[in-house]
C-alpha cells in the first residue's frame, strides 16, 4: 500500500478510505506502510496502522491532530489504549502536546478535549520537560489553557530552561493570578527571580499583587539598564516613577537589606529617577517624596527583623543557578520560600507577615493612589480576581 493513500485520506479527513486501506493491506507493528503486505481484518487494526511511524516518529494520529482532522482524530483515537494514546516522537511529543500548540487548525481544541477525554496523559513533558500547560501558555492559547486547568493539569511543574507556568503566564493577567490561587509556589524556579521587578517596570498591578499576597519575597535583582545598582522592587518602582507601585510596597513593608542600607542615601538612584523621563507617570514628582519621607521615618525594629529574616531565607532563590548543574535541578529552588517559612519555630502571626499575608496585601490596585505613606489610613480587603474592579475598595 502507498504512504500517500494513506496520508491523503488523513489529509481529507476520510475514515472509511482510513478503514477500507487498512483492511485491505494492513502493516505490521511499527514497520513502514510501503513495505507491508498480506491482508488482515479490521480488528487488527491497533495493532498495524495506528503502530505505524512516519516522519519523525509521528503515529497517524499525531499527523490528523496537526492537520486538525476531527474524524481522523475521533476514530483513531477510538482505537487506541492510554499506552498508544501517550506515544511520543522523536522530539519527544504526544499527540496531546501537539493538540496544545496554536495555529495548526482552528479545530485543534476539539482534539485536545478529545484526547483528554480519552485518556491522555495530561502532565506529560515533552523533551525540553514543557507540559500541554505550558506550551499553551507560551503560545497563547487562553481557551486550550482553560480547558487543562478545569480538567486538572498540575502547575506545579518546571521545564529543563527553568520556565514554570507562571514565568509562561507573566504576559497574560488572567491567568497569572489563577495559576497562584491554584497552589502554584512563584519561587518553585529560580527562572522567576525577576517578575517583580519585571512587573513593576511593565506596570502590571495585579501581577506585583498577586506575588506580594502569594509569599514572593522582597529581592535585590540586577536589572537594565546594567548601570544602575542591584534593585530591589521598590527601587525600581522609585527609578522609573511607578509611584503607586512603591506606595504600595511601603505601606506592606516591602523591604530588602538595599532599601534599608542604601535606597534613600544612592545617588545613582537619585540621579537616575530625575533623569528618567517618565513625567506621565508621575506629574507630581511623587517619587521623589517618597524618598524623602522614607529618608525621615526609620523603620521599627520588628521591621528590621522581619527583613533580616527573609533575606537569609531567600538567598538560595535569589542565587544565580550553577553552570555544573544541568537541566530541572539547575533551576529548582528546594525548599521553596514559603516551605523555608513554614518550618521557622515562631508565631504563626510572624509567618503570615514574612509572606506578607496580611489584609494591607490586599487592598485593590485601583486605592494604590489614596495610600498615605506614614497614615493609617484603613482599606477594606479585596478579593476580586484581578484585584483592581469589582468591589468596595475602602472605608
Amino acid at each position: 500500500m502507498e504512504r500517500s493513500l494513506f496520508l491523503t485520506a488523513i489529509y481529507k479527513d476520510d475514515v472509511d478510505e482510513i478503514k477500507r486501506l487498512s483492511t485491505s493491506e494492513p502493516c505490521p507493528v511499527g514497520e513502514d506502510i510501503s513495505s507491508t503486505t498480506g491482508h488482515r481484518s479490521e480488528s487488527n487494526l491497533t495493532g498495524g496502522i495506528l503502530s505505524m511511524k512516519f516522519d519523525g516518529g509521528d503515529t497517524a494520529l499525531m499527523l490528523a491532530v496537526r492537520k486538525g482532522k476531527m474524524n481522523c482524530v475521533k476514530y483513531l483515537t477510538d482505537q487506541m489504549s492510554p499506552s498508544m494514546l501517550n506515544h511520543k516522537n522523536e522530539a519527544g511529543e504526544t499527540a496531546l502536546l501537539i493538540a496544545a500548540l496554536p495555529g495548526t487548525d482552528t479545530n485543534s481544541l476539539f482534539c485536545l478535549e478529545y484526547l483528554i477525554n480519552a485518556g491522555a496523559d495530561l502532565d506529560v513533558e515533552s523533551k525540553e520537560g514543557n507540559t500541554a500547560l505550558m506550551l499553551s501558555l507560551e503560545m497563547g492559547s487562553p481557551n486550550a489553557v482553560t480547558l487543562l486547568l478545569k480538567r486538572g493539569a498540575s502547575v506545579k511543574t518546571i521545564s529543563q530552561f527553568g520556565n514554570t507556568p507562571l514565568t509562561l503566564a507573566f504576559y497574560s493577567e488572567t491567568f497569572f493570578g489563577d495559576l497562584l490561587r491554584r497552589g502554584l509556589d512563584p519561587t518553585l524556579s529560580r527562572r522567576g527571580k525577576q517578575l517583580l521587578q519585571e512587573a513593576v517596570l511593565c506596570q502590571k498591578f495585579s501581577v506585583v499583587r498577586a506575588l506580594v499576597m502569594n509569599g514572593f519575597p522582597p529581592l535585590d535583582i540586577p536589572t537594565l539598564p546594567h548601570y544602575l545598582p542591584p534593585l530591589s522592587p521598590l527601587a525600581a518602582a522609585i527609578c522609573f516613577r511607578r509611584p503607586r507601585i512603591a506606595k504600595y510596597l511601603i505601606r506592606n513593608r516591602f523591604f530588602t537589606r538595599y532599601d534599608l542600607l542604601r535606597l534613600c542615601r544612592d545617588p545613582v538612584i537619585r540621579e537616575t529617577h530625575e533623569d528618567v523621563n517618565m513625567d506621565v507617570s508621575d506629574p507630581e514628582g511623587e517619587c521623589s517624596q517618597i524618598l524623602d519621607l522614607l529618608s525621615a521615618r526609620p523603620q521599627p525594629l520588628k521591621v528590621l527583623c522581619l527583613i533580616t529574616t527573609s533575606s537569609a531565607l531567600s538567598q538560595d532563590f535569589a542565587t544565580d543557578p550553577l553552570d555544573t548543574v544541568q537541566g530541572k535541578d539547575k533551576w529548582m529552588c528546594q525548599p521553596t520560600f514559603r516551605e523555608r517559612v513554614d518550618r521557622l519555630e515562631i508565631p504563626p502571626s510572624l509567618k503570615r507577615e514574612l509572606l506578607h499575608k496580611t489584609p494591607w496585601s490586599t487592598i485593590c490596585c485601583a486605592s494604590w493612589e489614596d495610600i498615605r505613606i506614614g497614615q493609617e489610613r484603613r482599606f477594606l480587603e479585596c478579593h476580586c480576581e484581578s484585584g483592581e474592579a469589582g468591589c468596595e475598595k475602602n472605608d
